[in-house]
């Protein structure tokens, strides 16, 4: 299990950012997200190091609130440990001083190893993995932004990674309402859906998702404009230029 005792919204300290821009305590961060809870003795044969230099490394995790040890566990010498959850923010880049800034960045070049390394494991395991071997979604693309668009996108994004987690496996249906649409894209008219809450107050901020490469429509996007439309923005998915209609409505008709 995790600790219950959440914190949302921290801006990270320079003693935090040190904590965490050291490989081996990522490592261990990664095994008790798995583990749930375990002790220094079953971490240190997980990641091939010494019980010792877990023990350490867990108590300047546990200095900085990253875990703590679980009393009821206890026995004699041994401490159990766990994550505690934290929503920790940085600074942005120019409001650091160097000190920091050198400390969050040796921290996301410790985050983008392990990034790769953890690639490299699924594609050395590929072929063993059956069904699972196709969990690989990918696609490229780009697009252009102001700073301004920027942020907003990105806070956008997070909204929907947040609601696709927190967002029930089978909601109730009354939540939200869909609407098909048509609007035109230079000479050609192209068809989507409109997800919206069904009892917000007009109007309502909104957001389009943009299809990525490969053969996909609408629906492959829908969970995202569900997740968007929970956290009160509607939401609009659509075909691609590919002749596909379900609309029968203008996307003109629904113009706030």
């Amino acid at each position: 299990m995790v600790s219950d005792a959440w914190t949302a919204d921290e801006v990270a300290d320079l003693g935090a950012a040190k904590a965490l821009a050291n490989p081996l305590r990522q490592r261990i961060l990664r095994e008790l997200d798995i583990l749930g809870e375990a002790t220094s003795t079953v971490l240190a044969k997980r990641l091939g190091v010494t019980s010792g230099g877990t023990s350490y490394n867990l108590r300047i995790l546990a200095e900085h609130r990253f875990v703590e040890d679980i009393p009821e566990r206890a026995h004699g010498r041994e401490r159990w440990w766990r994550l505690i959850r934290r929503d920790l923010r940085f600074p942005r880049r120019s409001e650091q001083d160097p000190a920091p800034q050198q400390a969050i960045d040796e921290l996301n070049d410790v985050w983008l190893t392990e990034d790769l390394r953890t690639f490299a494991e699924f594609l050395r395991l590929r072929p063993e993995l059956g069904a699972w071997s196709d969990a690989l979604p990918y696609s490229r693309g780009s697009i252009r932004a102001s700073l301004d668009r920027d942020h907003c996108m990105l806070s956008l994004c997070n909204l929907a990674l947040i609601g696709a987690v927190l967002v029930p496996a089978t909601p109730a249906p009354s939540d939200l309402v869909t609407t098909e649409v048509t609007f035109s894209s230079g000479s050609q008219t192209l068809h989507g859906s409109i997800v919206a809450p069904r009892s917000a107050d007009a109007p309502l901020p909104g957001v389009v998702l943009l299809a990525g490469a490969g053969s996909t429509d609408r629906d492959d996007y829908r969970r995202e404009a569900e997740s968007f439309a929970r956290a009160g923005i509607a939401a609009l998915i659509y075909d691609k230029r590919s002749g596909y209609s379900r609309a029968t409505t203008s996307f003109d008709d629904h113009r706030r």
